[in-house]
């Protein structure tokens, strides 16, 4: 996640698919790669499915800002159809290849 510029709080937040928020988890406020545990507010851990990940700013016990989280993930699969390249996921999902910012070689 990368939180604002200045924050010197921020706070990860965890929707289900219906936008409602199931977690919210203090992380460190300097941008870097963060282990979400999968888990609810109560740190019971949620089933597999689709979740929203989006880090909030805060400076001086301000909310500053809220902004996506992007995350990695296996690409299994690449489709062109009618001109439109999409990848999908292990899991499933499927993601229009402009929506991908970065890719990286598999660790292992």
């Amino acid at each position: 996640p990368a939180p604002a510029a200045g924050a010197d709080r921020a706070v990860l937040v965890v929707r289900d698919t219906g936008g409602r928020v199931i977690a919210r988890e203090e992380i460190p406020p300097q941008a870097g790669p963060y282990l979400w545990f999968g888990g609810d507010a109560a740190g019971n851990p949620l089933p597999q499915g689709r979740y929203g990940l989006s880090v909030e700013s805060w400076r001086d016990g301000e909310a500053i800002g809220e902004s996506p989280v992007g995350h990695y993930a296996t690409i299994t699969e690449i489709r062109s159809h009618g001109g439109t390249i999409t990848l999908v996921l292990d899991g499933g999902d499927e993601v229009p290849a402009e929506a991908v910012t970065a890719l990286r070689a598999p660790q292992g």
